[in-house]
């Protein structure tokens, strides 16, 4: 009898010292700038487009209704300075298109190219003292394959510091994206932080 009551006690310290350890691990987190894959960076070519190929990711706020885009009323565009070789310096920026529903959630589609139009300005100030568009300082076109890819959690379509053709004294801009859908309508966004180089 004392024999089996040490024996179980000697098994219930083990499980509650192995249950102990176990539960004291920390959960694995995926790095929020990997890259899986390596991306096409947008080319200035002089016809006046650039092709850019953007890279999947993930997005946690979505519509539930997938590939319908008559949920779509408005267009939404983040821009982030990003540095994607293994020098120090960033080397360009990052823009995230998403289209939404009338909820502000994301539309969700995949395997459907849409066309973006991408139009980055200087700004300069009126004599009322308003920040206004200046200059057209990069014009091209990317496009997006799936909702990922316009996901804030990804790389976005890259536009590099050395396409962008600012005034060495701007160093902010406005960029303008429209989004051209196939039923045949278009929503824009602007974002008026875009970093426009590297200095």
């Amino acid at each position: 009898m004392k024999l089996t009551i040490t024996f179980l006690a000697i098994v219930l310290i083990s499980v509650l010292i192995s249950g102990c350890t176990h539960s004291s691990q920390q959960p694995s987190y995926a790095s929020p700038n990997q890259i899986t894959s390596t991306p096409t960076v947008a080319t200035l070519n002089h016809a006046s487009t650039n092709q850019m190929t953007p890279i999947p990711a993930s997005s946690k706020t979505t519509s539930s209704i997938k590939d319908d885009f008559s949920k779509t009323v408005s267009a939404r565009v983040m821009v982030i300075s990003k540095n994607w070789d293994s020098t120090p310096e960033l080397d360009g920026i990052a823009i995230y298109p998403a289209l939404l529903d009338a909820n502000e959630k994301t539309i969700t589609f995949d395997k459907i190219p849409l066309t973006v139009d991408i139009d980055i300005w200087s700004t300069k100030y009126d004599s009322k003292y308003n920040e206004v568009k200046d200059q057209i300082v990069y014009k091209g076109t990317g496009t997006i394959l799936n909702w990922e890819e316009g996901s804030i959690f990804g790389t976005g379509i890259r536009v590099p510091f050395n396409e962008i053709k600012a005034p060495s004294d701007k160093k902010l801009g406005w960029t303008y994206i429209t989004i051209h859908t196939p039923d045949g309508k278009s929503y824009s966004d602007v974002n008026k932080l875009t970093r426009l180089s590297a200095d």
